[in-house]
């Protein structure tokens, strides 16, 4: 006759709960040994970070980078002066454009003002006025382009302080003076 085991059945569950003991175990200790290596890697990795640090925080703190900040300050303040001097000059310049009264417009309106037989030796232009001297057939062609002058309305006082014969050549030499108006007063004449 066969025996009856009755505890066979716990003794087959024994073994099962042994295998998977030690497959937890096994589980356990690749785990563990994984993180271990991961916090020794982070470690290094750590370590290597604040050796890097402290090399970069001694580079800045060497006299030769602090020379160096100094110059790159001091070369910025220069760079900001300049920028500062840059914006005036382009003001100043355009100050001067606006005020450039002797120009290729003032040049057209005088001589569209010259009459026939009447020649210009010389032109001399300041801010102020002009100087013309020239010579012209007949005093009436002068008093013509004095005339014509004063009409522009761009000068304050025109006016011919000399006119000369020169008897050879039969032909009058003349000297004409004229002022510029105040670049003021002459917008305001614009503009009414």
């Amino acid at each position: 006759m066969k025996d009856f085991n009755f505890f066979e059945p716990y003794l087959k569950n024994e073994v099962l709960s042994r295998n998977k003991r030690i497959a937890i175990t096994v589980l356990a200790i690749i785990v563990t040994f994984v993180m271990l290596i991961v916090h020794i890697t982070n470690s290094i990795n750590i370590n290597n970070q604040e050796k890097e640090i402290a090399i970069l925080e001694n580079m800045m703190n060497s006299k030769n980078a602090k020379e160096a900040i100094k110059e790159l300050s001091s070369e910025e303040k220069e760079y900001d002066i300049l920028e500062e001097y840059y914006k005036r000059v382009a003001v100043i310049k355009g100050n001067i454009i606006s005020k450039d009264r002797i120009n290729n417009e003032l040049l057209d309106n005088i001589l569209s003002t010259i009459p026939q037989k009447v020649y210009f030796n010389t032109m001399s232009m300041n801010g102020k006025g002009i100087q013309i001297q020239g010579y012209a057939d007949s005093r009436i062609s002068i008093a013509e382009l004095e005339h014509n002058l004063k009409s522009l309305k761009i000068f304050s006082k025109v006016y011919i302080p000399a006119i000369s014969t020169n008897e050879k050549e039969d032909k009058f030499i003349f000297s004409i003076t004229c002022a510029l108006k105040d670049v003021n007063s002459n917008e305001n004449e614009k503009q009414q």
